[in-house]
């Protein structure tokens, strides 16, 4: 019964209208443009589509046979954008024949010259104006196959385990996701931080507390108080992380689950300690922001009962909250495992987080039984 009077008056209305206008300026501020614009313009969006067709037809890894396949696609696609511009006037009297040569010519030209601005425009109209795909994914393919030539040349810190940079993970994958993990991340962390911050405050604020310390069951609110808000934090968590992946499966990454981030492309940028899939780095990630929002909770569960009033509560939680978005931003969700730290490092910071939300709330609980009324 005490348990579930404590749960409503942290669900009450005020909090939910609350919470749900920080969650939709959150949303609309930095949060929206990471799903609505990815893959984020060209050629991105023809990368995309063509590693999306590598992995349909060959897999999580490309050896190398199959990139000799690969480089098949980019020939028949300079073909496609050959034929384009055999039947361009413009390209003819240019003498250009293949997105190649349009390049090589326009950057050879003298700048403002008349044969300048011709091919400057045919660049542009083949490009902006009528948007031909094949000259598009030509950019693309050139991308993705100079990543993995480059690829031959990575080498792993890790002593003892073998060198496999063949995955299929593009870049952009793992840098969009980032972005909306540390993001979402952030914000659990708020709206955790503010709903159970006001778990002991208005007990505080109405002096009901000396009231309930005279009684042994009184005293034992305290436990209830905890279970209700390391419950409410577990369900706001959950919430929170359903309607982001809810979206985020609109982004089309899920072929990439399964891929290394080992991979000839991201490992040219980063490099990890683990050989986690991209799924697995999820869920990894996933991890981290439950453990983080219990860490968050209980700190915020311990500050408001010392506090007695709503403004010193809301400058410690941004103290709180801030330091939290540092840590998610410095390395504990960005770049989570990779090899820009020592692998102990952030098995030392998960652990004395810990240590940190538990001995606060030992010591709290300690000082509950044994608080003086008067």
């Amino acid at each position: 019964m005490i348990f579930w009077h404590e749960m409503k008056k942290l669900w009450n209305p005020k909090v939910l209208i609350g919470i749900l206008l920080i969650s939709l300026f959150f949303y609309e501020f930095f949060l929206s443009f990471y799903f609505e614009y990815f893959p984020n313009g060209r050629p991105t969006a023809d990368m995309h589509k063509i590693n999306v067709e590598m992995i349909e037809d060959y897999g999580h890894t490309l050896d190398e046979s199959e990139f000799e396949g690969v480089q098949l696609w980019f020939e028949e696609t300079n073909k496609e954008a050959q034929a384009y511009l055999e039947q361009d006037p413009t390209a003819r009297e240019l003498g250009i024949t293949s997105y190649q040569s349009l390049h090589e010519k326009l950057a050879d030209a003298e700048f403002g010259s008349a044969e300048y601005k011709k091919m400057d425009q045919l660049y542009s109209r083949i490009m902006f104006e009528e948007e031909v795909d094949a000259f598009w994914e030509i950019q693309g393919y050139e991308t993705m196959m100079r990543h993995y030539e480059d690829s031959s040349t990575i080498s792993h810190p890790v002593d003892g385990i073998e060198d496999n940079f063949h995955s299929i993970l593009p870049y952009y994958v793992y840098e969009n996701f980032q972005n909306l993990i540390l993001k979402t991340g952030t914000l659990i962390t708020i709206v955790v931080s503010l709903v159970i911050g006001l778990v002991h405050l208005p007990d505080q604020r109405k002096n009901m507390l000396p009231i309930q310390y005279v009684t042994r069951k009184g005293r034992r609110l305290f436990k209830s108080k905890l279970i209700a808000s390391l419950v409410t934090t577990l369900v706001v968590t959950t919430i929170y992380l359903g309607a982001f992946f809810l979206l985020y499966s609109q982004n089309g990454t899920s072929p990439f689950f399964d891929s290394s981030l080992r991979s000839f492309e991201l490992g040219l940028g980063v490099m990890f300690w683990y050989d986690f899939t991209f799924g697995e780095y999820i869920l990894a990630t996933v991890t981290i922001i439950y453990g983080v929002a219990i860490l968050s909770a209980l700190l915020s569960f311990v500050i408001s009962r010392l506090v007695s009033n709503y403004l010193a509560l809301v400058g410690i939680q941004i103290c709180v909250t801030t330091s939290m978005a540092l840590i998610f931003s410095t390395f504990l969700l960005v770049r989570l495992f990779s090899t820009d730290f020592s692998l102990w490092v952030y098995w030392a910071w998960i652990g004395v987080l810990g240590v940190i939300g538990i001995c606060a709330l030992l010591w709290r609980n300690r000082i509950e039984w044994t608080v003086d009324v008067f």
